[in-house]
């Protein structure tokens, strides 16, 4: 939901700096060469600084009531997990996939690249080490590494 509320004036030369919806959290991350090639391919739709880098919520960059711009953001969100639910069918992956499974896929890789979790409680921006510990503890290892 987060990604989906990123506007143009939250990058900041190699960073994005945005808040979290969920617990009003700041975040000031790095962008990676492949998260910039990515901004590049959007910036060709920028119309302002306030206008959402991806085009899911186009049209809303003006909305002041909260709870319609979350209804619409809450729409986008199950529309791209049914987009995901027809790529997992095309790649014969038979696990459910969403983007809050991404979130759990992104915790597992990171652990077994030899991240810490009390980095990763920081990054998800969890209340407590226990949150993080829970994703940590729902891997299962032989299975990425299939993947």
């Amino acid at each position: 939901g987060d990604n989906l509320l990123l506007r143009w004036e939250n990058v900041k030369a190699d960073r994005i700096e945005y808040q979290m919806e969920k617990n009003n959290k700041n975040s000031n991350l790095p962008l990676s060469d492949l998260s910039k090639e990515i901004l590049k391919q959007y910036k060709k739709n920028k119309t302002g600084p306030r206008s959402f880098i991806f085009p899911f919520l186009s049209g809303s960059e003006h909305e002041s009531n909260f709870l319609e711009l979350n209804k619409k953001k809450e729409s986008k969100i199950a529309y791209i997990n049914t987009l995901l639910k027809e790529i997992a069918k095309k790649a014969n992956i038979k696990k459910n996939i969403s983007t809050h499974v991404a979130r759990h896929t992104y915790t597992g890789l990171v652990i077994l690249s030899g991240g810490h979790p009390s980095v990763l409680k920081n990054i998800l921006k969890h209340a407590s080490q226990n949150i993080t510990d829970g994703y940590v503890g729902t891997l299962d290892t032989d299975q990425i590494d299939k993947t």
